[in-house]
Formats: structure tokens, C-alpha cells, sequence
């Protein structure tokens, strides 16, 4: 008795990578699963001793010592005054969605439904709290958007579509989701070019659908975050991923399919753990994309729009004569952060690469020329790097994007000519 009663105390304490988020005594826990003898009491619990912990792990890198979201433990103990000494003792993994649903326990008390079926365990949990904050804070914690100390949400507007893709293609299960908005939390926040995005433990993105959020944190290194514009899809970003195991999927188990919760475990949860993966986004209007691209990545943009020509002037070595490579429309977006300032620039159909970006200096000079028709700008002996070229069929598609914090070293200086066919090249 003495064992049985020290392992149940056992799983309300703190355990190595752990950190305790929520702690409250129930008003009453209940416990629904199939088998003729469940480990549970059938009958409701009253004040049952209830605890979360977050899990991570600390992982070495060259920029020192990573702290990484694994997802959550749920302790709980019956009251001391049971005549049934029992416990829960669940872990909540990055490997399968939140199953919850609101409910109203006895005299309207607040209630969360907690439908468990992690492959090891299938059972249904009601837990009733207190008060309604109570039950506020710990769904939050659980689906990850709960804000910690120091934390704000930093930009919030509506999405119209999100997708996620692999070498493969669209992953299937989020096509018939209906997209709300979105939501990017960040610590210490005053201004987006001030806020840390590399390296950061806080950076995440809740996208909601209707049933549910998709919480997709954002703690990259420095060089591994990537992102692209559409040429023609003018409202439609696309950001490179490389396997992460800290995404928090969650869906209200009364209101979408039976089967989505399985697909978000075998398909999304699953994909994006074990190989490099492409997030697009669709905004109403490039108003939202700037503000996402800003939260995201640090650098607002200061200039967005399309030109009808792109000009490399490549020096031949040795004789004085220009080779000219030439882009027909091109997405060219002016960014800043603090001081430093990036031009960066997407192609379609331009057989020398798919994208490029580099910084522009004060000491750069600047050449405007204006027609009837065109507005162009020479960039005289700029300094940059060649746009990526995809290096055989295993190549991937890291060429089409381009890293903002670590842009790659410009080892070419030519001239570059931006010509466009409209008045929004005056502001460039």
C-alpha cells in the first residue's frame, strides 16, 4: 500500500525538463473509457489536487545552449479525503493533436472534456474548475497560446488560406479547413524591427480555423528561417521549415470530422517532425502579409511591387564588357530592420535562379531615370550575391528562398536596373 500510495503522489511532482505551468484543486474530474474495469471510479471526483508541467529540452549549438517546446504532462491526484486513492498521469506530445470540448459541469461550473487517444492510452477526461479564468488559462496553456510573463500578442489580422507542403505536395488534411486568423505572440515587444525572432523561445504564430488552432512556434537559428514571394499571387507568402517536433495542433473534438484528429497525427504533426516543410500563407490584402512578414521576421517592408524588368550587368573578367542577365517580372520588396536594409527579389521564369536578397548601403549609389511609360532604378556597382541555381534534381527548393538574417555573402559587384511599367516605382 505504502509503494501504490508514493507512486500516486509520485506524478504531481516536477520531473527533469519540466516546469510547472498551472496547478488548481478541481471541483470534480471525471473518467469515461470502455473497458468493464476502468482504473478510474466511474462517479465524479471532488477536489482532485490537478497539475501541469511543460516539457522541454535543452539542446547545444554553436550559438550556445537551445531550449526547445516538447509538450506537456498532466499530473493529478484524487482529494486526500477519497476513499479511492488515484491518479492521471498523461503526457500531451507535440506527436498528436489537443482533443477538448467546452462543457458545463454541475451548477454551471466551468468544464473542459479532454479526449485522450495517444496510441497508448484512449479514454475521456472532464475536468470542472472553479471558475471560468481557471479553465481559461490552462486550454490555453494546453494549445499553446496562453500569453507568459513578459509576452504579447504583437500582430493579429485575418488569413483567408494556409497549407503546409513537403517534397510531395500539399499535405491533405488542412485543405477543407475553413481559416480565421492569426495571431504572433513575442516577448519584450515594442517595436517589430527591435523584437527578437532568431533564437527566440517566445516567437510563435496561432492560425485558427473554425474547430480549432494550429499553434507553430517559431524558435529558429540563425540562417534557417526562409521565406518567398509570389510574382503573380501577390498576397501569398511562403516560408521554409526544417523539421521541428514543437507544433501544437488542437481542435474542438465536437466540431470537426472524426478523422481529422488521426490525419493531423499521421500526416501534419508527423511530416513536419521528420522533413523540411513549405508554409503559405494567404492574406486578404498585402496590408496583413506585410504585417505577418514583419512579426515574423524582424524587418518591416518599407516598398512592395512589381517590376517588368530585373538587369544583372556581370562584368567579363579581363576585357571591359558587360554580359546582362535579365528578368522579366520580377517581386521586389525594399525591408528594413533598425539600420540595416534589404532589397530582396523573387523571379518567375528567370533561368539564372529563383530569388535574391542583399543589403543596401549608404555609401551605394542610387541612379532614378523616368519615361512616359517606365520608372527605373540603377543600383551602380551594387554588392550582392548571385540568385541560387538548383544544383541537380535532388537540390530541393532552398533556391526559391532567401534568409534575411544571414543573407548570403555578396560576392558580386555589377550594377543592378529595376524597371517598372507603373507609378508605384516612383516610391521606390
Amino acid at each position: 500500500m505504502h509503494d501504490y500510495e508514493k507512486r500516486t503522489h509520485s506524478v504531481m511532482a516536477q520531473r527533469a525538463g519540466e516546469e510547472t505551468v498551472f496547478e488548481t484543486i478541481l471541483q470534480s474530474f471525471q473518467y469515461f473509457d470502455q473497458s468493464p474495469q476502468p482504473p478510474f471510479p466511474k462517479e465524479p471526483q471532488p477536489d482532485c489536487h490537478f497539475k501541469l508541467f511543460e516539457k522541454t529540452v535543452v539542446i547545444k549549438a554553436a550559438t550556445g545552449p537551445r531550449t526547445l517546446h516538447r509538450g506537456f504532462r498532466l499530473g493529478m491526484n484524487t482529494s486526500t479525503k477519497s476513499k479511492h486513492l488515484r491518479c492521471i498521469d498523461q503526457d500531451f506530445l507535440p506527436s498528436h493533436p489537443v482533443q477538448f470540448g467546452f462543457l458545463r459541469g454541475e451548477g454551471g461550473s466551468p468544464a473542459l472534456l479532454l479526449k485522450i487517444d495517444d496510441g497508448k492510452s484512449k479514454y475521456t477526461m472532464v475536468c470542472t474548475f472553479q471558475d471560468i479564468n481557471e479553465r481559461i488559462r490552462f486550454h490555453t496553456l494546453l494549445t499553446g497560446i496562453a500569453l507568459g510573463q513578459g509576452e504579447d500578442v504583437i500582430a493579429e489580422a485575418p488569413i483567408t488560406g494556409f497549407s503546409i507542403a513537403d517534397l510531395d505536395g500539399d499535405l491533405t488534411c488542412l485543405q477543407p479547413l475553413q481559416w480565421q486568423g492569426f495571431r504572433f505572440i513575442n516577448f519584450d515587444h515594442t517595436d517589430f524591427q527591435t523584437d527578437k525572432t532568431v533564437l527566440s523561445e517566445n516567437l510563435r504564430v496561432a492560425i485558427d480555423f473554425k474547430g480549432g488552432s494550429i499553434t507553430d512556434r517559431v524558435n529558429v537559428e540563425p540562417g534557417e528561417l526562409k521565406v518567398r514571394l509570389d510574382v503573380k499571387s501577390l498576397t501569398e507568402l511562403k516560408v521554409l521549415r526544417q523539421p521541428q517536433q514543437d507544433m501544437t495542433a488542437s481542435v474542438a473534438e465536437s466540431q470537426v470530422s472524426k478523422e481529422l484528429p488521426r490525419e493531423l497525427a499521421t500526416i501534419l504533426l508527423d511530416t513536419i517532425a521528420n522533413s523540411e516543410s513549405t508554409r503559405k500563407y494567404t492574406f486578404p490584402s498585402l496590408q496583413e502579409l506585410h504585417l505577418f512578414q514583419a512579426a515574423l521576421t524582424g524587418f518591416a517592408v518599407v516598398f512592395d511591387g512589381v517590376a517588368c524588368s530585373f538587369g544583372i550587368s556581370r562584368r567579363r573578367m579581363v576585357v571591359p564588357i558587360y554580359k546582362k542577365w535579365d528578368a522579366a517580372t520580377t517581386r521586389v520588396q525594399i525591408v528594413q530592420k533598425e539600420k540595416v536594409i534589404q532589397l530582396l527579389a523573387f523571379f518567375d521564369n528567370f533561368s539564372h535562379g529563383k530569388a535574391m536578397n542583399f543589403t543596401l548601403k549608404s555609401t551605394d549609389v542610387f541612379e532614378t531615370s523616368n519615361s512616359k511609360k517606365t520608372f527605373s532604378l540603377r543600383i551602380v556597382d551594387a554588392k550582392f550575391s548571385l540568385p541560387k541555381s538548383q544544383k541537380g534534381s535532388e537540390a530541393g527548393i532552398d533556391h526559391e528562398f532567401v534568409c534575411l538574417d544571414m543573407p548570403e555573402y555578396p560576392g558580386e559587384h555589377d550594377d543592378v536596373t529595376i524597371v517598372f511599367d507603373t507609378e508605384a516605382g516612383k516610391f521606390l
